[in-house]
């Protein structure tokens, strides 16, 4: 089984990403616990396209969603 097939088709930098915005989200959750605030999550469309569910909770908490275009293009894969 290839890493892509492991991560759900994503590559590892993709997964480890991910993974970090997921840990970066729980510990945004413990600390509203605490100091309750609004927050506007600017999201990609591919990122909401993928994972819907995340989106709906952070909504269903009170937060606001926003696009962020539907992905990002590096900077090194530009042309001039």
């Amino acid at each position: 089984m290839s890493n892509g097939e492991r991560n759900g088709g994503m590559s590892p930098a993709t997964a480890r990403r991910l993974e970090y915005t997921i840990i970066g989200l729980g510990v945004l959750a413990l600390l509203m616990i605490f100091q309750p605030l609004s927050i506007t999550f600017f999201t990609l469309g591919w990122v909401a396209e993928r994972f819907p569910n995340i989106v709906r909770s952070i909504a269903a908490a009170g937060h606001e969603v926003a696009s962020h275009g539907y992905s990002h293009t590096r900077v090194h894969h530009q042309s001039p």
